[in-house]
């Protein structure tokens, strides 16, 4: 019978790596929905000036078209 190498979880030969390789993955993929949330917030925020700014310019021109009549 040949005797077996049993270790404990996690210290096979090559599992650090493995480990490492997938810690490294899920940093980047935190770090991409950071950077996409963020995004998404100043899309909403430039948005919502464009609108305000459309809001104004609608405004004065129908106050302006007002005065001429």
């Amino acid at each position: 019978m040949t005797e077996i190498d049993v270790r404990p979880n996690g210290t096979e030969p090559g599992v650090h790596q493995m480990l490492l390789y997938e810690a490294l993955a899920r940093a980047r993929m935190r770090e991409a929905e950071e950077a996409a949330r963020n995004h998404r917030v100043i899309r909403q925020l430039l948005a919502g000036r464009r609108w305000a700014w459309l809001a104004r310019y609608a405004a004065e021109r129908a106050e302006r078209a007002r005065q001429v009549v």
